[in-house]
């Protein structure tokens, strides 16, 4: 009899054993499924944490690289606004646009009217007699210059080519009126103001524009009060 109580207090035993170690390995699967939950959670953290410090994916703007247009004259501080200086300033250039269109033809385009006389000087200049009811001596062409320019403009621009120096433009011989063979390249004042920079009683600087072989150009044209009668002094 004592042998089958043995046997069973044994298998009691080893019951006992089997179910401690069944616990234990299920213990540690439900340690190690919470511990991937913690490193799954812990990692869900870290890529919002990540994605939280990521700057907004916003459009990139890409500015507008056109070149701007500079004009080639300063004309910072013009004014094309005051309606008042503008008008009375495209008057003034009304009444003296007719006398430097003139002015322009008989300096760049020459008189209407060559005679067939030449004279060549000793140097070699060649000249044309002048055939013009209009025009027939170096007064007359001053008088025309100096009812569209300042003296001091004429002088300082003109003069020595036009009027004077070795090979002026217009030359009197023999007490003719003669026009040089040259070829002279002519920039014109278009008519219209642009703006008004400076104006007074004695002096006012414009905005206009001016017709050159690389296009139109912005031009500051200084015109002065000279005895009454305005005149240009720069462009």
């Amino acid at each position: 009899m004592s042998k089958p109580k043995s046997f069973f207090l044994y298998a009691i035993c080893v019951s006992a054993v089997i179910l401690a170690v069944s616990c234990s390995n299920k213990n540690k699967h439900n340690d190690e499924s919470r511990t991937r939950d913690n490193v799954s959670v812990n990692n869900n953290d870290t890529s919002k944490s990540i994605l939280s410090d990521l700057p907004s994916l916003v459009p990139t703007h890409i500015p507008d690289k056109s070149p701007e247009i500079t004009p080639m004259t300063d004309i910072s501080g013009i004014s094309g606004e005051n309606d008042e200086e503008i008008k009375k300033a495209q008057k003034i250039i009304d009444d003296l646009m007719p006398l430097y269109r003139e002015m322009n033809r008989l300096i760049y385009g020459g008189l209407d009217t060559y005679s067939e006389e030449i004279i060549e000087e000793e140097s070699g200049h060649i000249y044309f007699v002048v055939k013009d009811n209009k025009y027939s001596s170096i007064d007359d062409i001053r008088s025309v210059m100096e009812n569209v320019l300042t003296k001091d403009f004429i002088s300082h621009s003109y003069y020595n080519w036009v009027l004077g120096g070795d090979y002026p433009y217009f030359k009197e011989i023999d007490g003719k009126l003669c026009v040089a063979m040259l070829d002279a390249v002519s920039t014109p004042l278009l008519s219209e103001v642009k703006g008004v920079n400076q104006m007074s009683e004695s002096e006012m600087v414009l905005l206009m524009q001016e017709d050159t072989d690389d296009g139109i150009k912005d031009v500051l044209v200084t015109l002065k009060n000279v005895d009454g009668n305005w005149r240009i002094d720069s462009y």
